[in-house]
């Protein structure tokens, strides 16, 4: 009798710990952040470069994603829709390679982006802190960080995010 008792509180542990996972990573984290975001310039997948400072005077997206992430290209054509709507919002994908190589704009060109995209070195990952993808700041036209959203989102959410930013 203890062993079936054992198996059921095992059983159910786990069931339990796989529950809490699931809800877990199904919430994204938004944090209200105040400061100047870090300053950059990368290149841009389709040349040249593109720098914080190219983006200052107007609500700035920048959407950090992995090729390799679902959750980042699920939210792609949300990122599209809005971008396409909201000229005035300047909307950046900011691709973090892994093992891409000479190909990675290749891969990103098949991906349903409408939005200019540049590519991260490790110390604007850094910077950023981006260790979860997506990774979504929304900066203020002065430069300064209004939110941080670790997760996919939707439109209507980027849509606050950007409003509460100022745009």
């Amino acid at each position: 009798m203890s062993r079936m008792m054992r198996d059921w509180a095992l059983a159910l542990g786990v069931g339990f710990l796989v529950f809490w996972l699931a809800d877990f990573l199904s919430h994204r984290s938004t944090t209200t952040a105040s400061g100047p975001a870090p300053a950059f310039t990368l290149e841009k997948l389709d040349g040249g470069t593109t720098s914080l400072a190219d983006l200052q005077g107007s609500v700035t997206v920048l959407n950090f994603f992995a090729t390799w992430c679902g959750p980042c290209k699920a939210e792609m054509p949300e990122f599209s829709a809005y971008a396409d709507s909201h000229p005035d919002v300047k909307v950046v994908g900011v691709v973090v390679p892994s093992r891409e190589g000479s190909r990675l704009a290749d891969i990103v060109h098949h991906f349903p982006i409408t939005y200019p995209v540049i590519v991260a070195d490790s110390a604007v990952q850094q910077a950023y802190q981006v260790d979860v993808f997506p990774t979504t700041y929304v900066i203020r036209a002065d430069g300064t960080i209004s939110e941080v959203i670790h997760g996919a989102i939707d439109k209507d959410t980027l849509a606050e995010a950007v409003t509460h930013a100022g745009g």
